[in-house]
């Protein structure tokens, strides 16, 4: 997807008038892009050294903050819903520009 729906990302940064401990955090959404990237919660955790469990709160937190579902799971792999698709991009891009900026 190389077009946003920017609809879409202007309501999920709004958070739909939640308050702020439900806003997304800057490390679910860089450990989402990284579950995106492995197609596993498991290849994530061991990458990062971390607990699988871990890995799916944070991400369940970060749906639950976006309230969208991210990614499809089944018991062996995990892929990026269009909602997710979306979201990956746009993280992505987003620390491109902090890492020019930096």
């Amino acid at each position: 997807m190389s077009e946003y729906n920017w609809e879409f990302i202007i309501s999920v940064s709004k958070v739909r008038g939640q308050s702020m401990k439900n806003t997304p955090r800057l490390e679910d959404l860089r450990l989402f892009c990284q579950v995106a990237h492995q197609t596993g919660f498991a290849a994530t955790a061991v990458e990062l050294g971390i607990s699988k469990a871990v890995v799916s709160k944070r991400i369940g937190m970060l749906e639950a903050a976006l309230q969208v579902r991210l990614l499809h799971r089944t018991k062996r792999r995990v892929s990026v819903t269009d909602h997710g698709e979306i979201v990956h991009q746009w993280a992505l891009d987003g620390h491109g520009m902090i890492l020019r900026l930096a």
